[in-house]
């Protein structure tokens, strides 16, 4: 088993939102079809039509927001909401 690089712990997190259960360390060993078999046999209710190509994809894409830091911080969400309200009221 290898360690974990940064954006494998981001993926692992990113995958809690796709999956029923979480996926572990020995994930990354596996081929690319037998991620995408374990992505669609794991995947939550709301994705169990999904396949795991896709969801896959979905999850590489949520890690990456988070890799790169493109989140919406609480300030700058509290900052728009009142300069909206300021705007209209």
């Amino acid at each position: 088993m290898t360690e974990l690089t940064y954006e494998d712990e981001c993926y692992i997190w990113a995958s809690s939102f796709y999956l029923y259960e979480t996926i572990d360390e020995d994930f990354f060993e596996l081929s690319d079809e037998e991620r995408y078999k374990h992505l669609d046999e794991y995947a939550w209710e709301p994705f169990e039509f999904v396949d795991g190509y896709t969801i896959d994809g979905h999850i590489n894409e949520l890690a990456a927001h988070l890799i790169n830091n493109t989140y919406p911080e609480r300030n700058l969400w509290q900052r728009f909401t009142n300069y909206l309200k300021n705007k209209f009221t």
